[in-house]
């Protein structure tokens, strides 16, 4: 009896078991990360709703501002607004469409994983239903064991039941979430389109009022100007490229340092500069050539000439050494203080100074900043000497000399002892035209050229005069500069457009191509062109011109020119009077483009400064047209 309770308790344990194995595994399907991932899709659907008439918003804000009282300016600034805040929503879009396609992607992979999980523990628990009874049956084992393996399977079944549950419930959620996240991108996808639209119309409105400001700036502001015997109005835009690129605005002796900038001068250009390029190398720079060249007045003194020989060997006049000075003179104008004149944010800003004042003559000799007092002392003494002979004649002539390069640099503070020392031992000494004081005037560097004895300024010998100009013998850089950069208060700076010092045969072409333009023209075209200006002003200049691209020029020129192949130049007496290049013309053949005379030759300075890419220039402007004075040097790298 006890027997069969044993085999009784066994089919019945048994049985049990097996309904366990076999009872259908149910489970709710949630998945709160999906359904957080609905709720946001509702919310950008409803989000997609309210902005369908943004177009229709951004066509009537258009109207508004350009229909409005505003000027151009303003209207600029407005719309300006406007595009900057649809650029930040068209980013935001594009964002949030890559945000949801990483979704999907992160998605479609999480589904898989799991489908291939659910394969292998379906399986595994296929088997455990087939085979655990018949095994258990045979076994052999005793009631304490089948116990402990029914306990040991129903965990797994139990913890394989909830993953299967969860596995079921996220496959049927990320089916439907990724259907539903592919209908949204098409829906962001719509909704950035509109958004493109509208920028586009912003941006053509922002267009179209800059060109009616443009057209409004350039006949307020449009100047006249002769290049090449063709006179025509240009804009303040390009007048202010042409004098900054001319030499305007470059500064005195203390700042032509002879520590020049390694790729503006010649060794670099030949070590770096590659075959078929141009460097435009000038003689001088921002220089009237006229009166004393400071930096060949130091070589002078340096091989041992005194202060009168210096004097002597650059101006043509007398030195008169018991000249009575004037006991006061009146300084007015703007210069530079000793002291900050203006401070922002605890900063200083400015040293600029309006001067309308009264001082002794002794003061004011002392307060000179024209050339370095630490040079040698006989070149200090000799820019003593011209500086009180300058003073003297302009104070006579308008009653009054004005504290900067416009006459001369004065400051309301001593200049150092070696100065004073020079002024005290050259006292009371003047360069005179007879009993009249003599406008000494000086400059920095002149190229080797004085047009004061009309002359190259060298040194006696025999070779080429560029070799034995006192200026060259000086190590000054402005005396032969490939200037492709420009003076900057930090030192030499060029633009990112144009970082070498050298000019493709392409770009050479191009500015040839705005010559023949300029001088195809004529005097009886009135018409205003700012478009004659580098294709890259915007990027290095600041400002908008439009300018004519390479072909848009050619298309405006016979003959238009696709390369140069070679140039030289003709100089003499301190002038280019010739500049030839061999061409290859966009025809294909090759043929010579000769620019002749010195009209010519000062035509093609400004336009070559119009031009020119980045702030590749010829400095050599100044009142009265300025001069010409060039090589062309070839790259052979």
């Amino acid at each position: 009896m006890k027997k069969l309770s044993q085999i009784t308790t066994s089919i019945f344990l048994s049985f049990l078991c097996l309904t366990l194995l076999i009872t259908p595994f149910q489970h709710p399907i949630f998945s709160g990360e999906i359904e957080d991932l609905e709720g946001e899709i509702e919310d950008k659907q409803e989000e997609i709703a309210e902005n369908e008439s943004l177009l229709e918003d951004i066509e009537a804000r258009i109207s508004e501002i350009s229909n409005s009282k505003y000027s151009l300016s303003e209207k600029i600034a407005l719309i300006g607004e406007e595009v900057s805040e649809m650029e930040e929503k068209v980013e935001a879009k594009e964002t949030e469409i890559e945000t949801k396609l990483k979704e999907i992607d992160a998605k479609e992979k999480l589904l898989a994983e799991k489908q291939a999980l659910l394969e292998v523990v379906s399986g595994e628990l296929y088997v455990e239903s087939r085979f655990g009874f018949y095994n258990f049956l045979f076994s052999g084992k005793g009631l304490d064991g089948f116990f402990e393996s029914l306990y040991i399977k129903k965990s797994a079944i139990s913890i394989l039941t909830d993953d299967i549950e969860e596995i079921s419930g996220e496959f049927s959620n990320l089916a439907e979430a990724r259907s539903n996240l592919e209908n949204e991108k098409e829906d962001l996808d719509a909704e950035k389109k509109v958004l493109d639209d509208s920028y586009d119309l912003l941006a053509a409105e922002q267009s179209k009022l800059q060109a009616e400001l443009d057209a409004e700036y350039i006949a307020r502001n449009a100047v006249e100007r002769t290049i090449g015997g063709v006179t025509l109005k240009i804009t303040e835009l390009q007048q202010t490229i042409l004098y900054l690129k001319g030499g305007g605005g470059l500064s005195d002796a203390d700042a032509v340092s002879s520590n020049a900038t390694p790729t503006t001068q010649l060794n670099y250009f030949r070590a770096n500069a590659p075959t078929g390029t141009f460097g435009i190398f000038s003689f001088g720079a921002s220089t009237h050539r006229t009166g004393m060249s400071q930096w060949g007045a130091l070589e002078r003194a340096q091989q041992g000439q005194t202060y009168q020989e210096i004097l002597n060997a650059y101006y043509s006049t007398s030195l008169n050494t018991n000249y009575t000075e004037p006991s006061t003179i009146k300084i007015k104008g703007w210069g530079l203080s000793c002291s900050c004149q203006r401070y922002e944010n605890g900063k200083c800003v400015s040293y600029e100074k309006y001067y309308n004042q009264s001082i002794a003559f002794s003061t004011y000799m002392n307060r000179i900043f024209e050339m370095p007092a630490s040079w040698d002392s006989d070149a200090v003494k000799a820019q003593a000497v011209a500086s009180r002979s300058y003073a003297i004649y302009e104070y006579n002539r308008k009653g009054y000399v004005i504290p900067s390069q416009s006459d001369q640099v004065y400051k309301d503070c001593d200049n150092t002892s070696d100065w004073k020392s020079a002024v005290t031992a050259t006292k009371n000494q003047v360069l005179v035209t007879g009993a009249s004081p003599y406008k000494a005037y000086f400059a920095a560097v002149h190229g080797g050229w004085s047009n004061t004895i009309n002359d190259y300024d060298v040194k006696d010998g025999s070779g080429n005069w560029y070799t034995r100009a006192w200026e060259a013998l000086s190590g000054v850089n402005w005396f032969y500069m490939n200037w492709y950069q420009r003076k900057a208060s930090s030192g030499y700076i060029s633009c990112y457009t144009k970082p070498n010092p050298w000019l493709t045969g392409e770009e050479l072409a191009d500015i040839l191509n705005a010559y023949k333009y300029w001088m195809s023209l004529g005097t009886s075209d009135t018409d205003i062109d700012p478009r004659l200006t580098a294709i890259d002003v915007q990027q290095c200049w600041g400002d908008s011109a439009n300018p004519y691209s390479w072909s848009d020029l050619k298309g405006k020129v016979d003959n238009p020119i696709k390369k140069v192949l070679s140039a030289t130049t003709t100089n003499s007496n301190g002038w280019t009077t010739g500049l030839q290049f061999a061409v290859k013309l966009e025809s294909g053949v090759t043929s010579t483009f000769t620019i002749s005379e010195k009209s010519k030759t000062l035509a093609f300075r400004d336009i070559f400064n119009l031009r020119a890419p980045g702030f590749y220039s010829i400095p050599q402007v100044q009142s009265g047209g300025g001069f010409v004075h060039i090589n062309i040097e070839t790259g052979t790298n």
